[in-house]
């Protein structure tokens, strides 16, 4: 009897936390992060399936990449196959998207920096729309402009990055490659501009909540990985829009891109 009672007493649910975590650090130590983060993100993506109130777990029929710039070059988001998000870190972005290429066949890589630079320093109409598509939080488009421009001191840390992905893209990446702002993607989830600054406490946990209904449950982010947190965050919204763009449901701001001398389209998706 007391067998009985015992087998099904009710367990609390910090109980029940603490029993997952020390079932996720054995899993960890003995088959090695990633594998078991892939299997919980399996299980999550199969449960919530159908669940009323509970977003699925975000998939796509093809990989997919959402990236950003970081301290330590870039930082992506991959969506593969079985639904599991993996993070992948490289100085340059040839490099990030070769090193992901070795496990999968990118079909869109979306990313947070301008594509398609005018001849002039006329404000391009993506960055536009996208500023009026934000109140409250138009600085966050900063506004693409000319090369020359990047090549001075002022863009000292934006500049390398934009004229790095404009050489590449210009290079024929062999891949889809599409133009984010990640402020817009995080409005378009939240249902308005989220206005808390993305390095404070509220600002995270709000990008959070917007990506979770979306079905985006962030990869964990470690202290000294070469990006920050918000860098995580920023990538996770950028996939969002790539896989809206692999199943032909992303906008394009302005409805037809714009194009100069490169011959790019300058074009925000979300």
């Amino acid at each position: 009897m007391s067998r009985s009672v015992e087998h099904h007493r009710r367990v609390s649910v910090d109980d029940w936390g603490r029993d997952l975590r020390d079932l996720i650090t054995r899993g960890r130590d003995a088959y090695g992060a990633g594998e078991v983060l892939g299997v919980l993100q399996r299980e999550v993506a199969s449960l919530t399936l159908g669940l009323d109130g509970l977003p699925p777990v975000l998939q796509a029929d093809r990989p997919v990449l959402g990236v950003d710039a970081c301290v330590a070059g870039w930082v992506g988001v991959l969506l593969g196959h079985d639904a599991r998000l993996t993070v992948h870190v490289a100085s340059t972005i040839s490099a990030l998207v070769a090193q992901v290429r070795e496990g999968a066949d990118v079909a869109v890589v979306a990313i947070d920096i301008p594509i398609g630079l005018p001849d002039d320093g006329v404000l391009r109409q993506a960055d536009l729309l996208a500023r009026q598509a934000l109140p409250g939080k138009e600085s966050a488009v900063r506004g693409a402009t000319t090369r020359v421009a990047y090549r001075n001191d002022e863009f000292d840390v934006l500049g390398p990055k934009v004229l790095e992905v404009d050489a590449w893209v210009r290079d024929d990446p062999g891949t889809r490659v599409i133009e984010v702002e990640p402020e817009l993607c995080f409005a378009r989830l939240a249902g308005d501009p989220v206005l808390a600054a993305k390095r404070t406490d509220e600002g995270v946990q709000a990008r959070r909540e917007a990506l979770g209904r979306a079905g985006i449950v962030p990869p964990p982010w470690y202290s000294g990985s070469g990006f920050a947190e918000h860098d995580l965050l920023d990538a996770c919204a950028a996939l969002w829009t790539a896989v809206r763009h692999l199943n032909g449901q992303s906008e394009s701001l302005p409805p037809e891109p714009e194009v100069f001398s490169d011959g790019l389209p300058a074009a925000i998706r979300v």
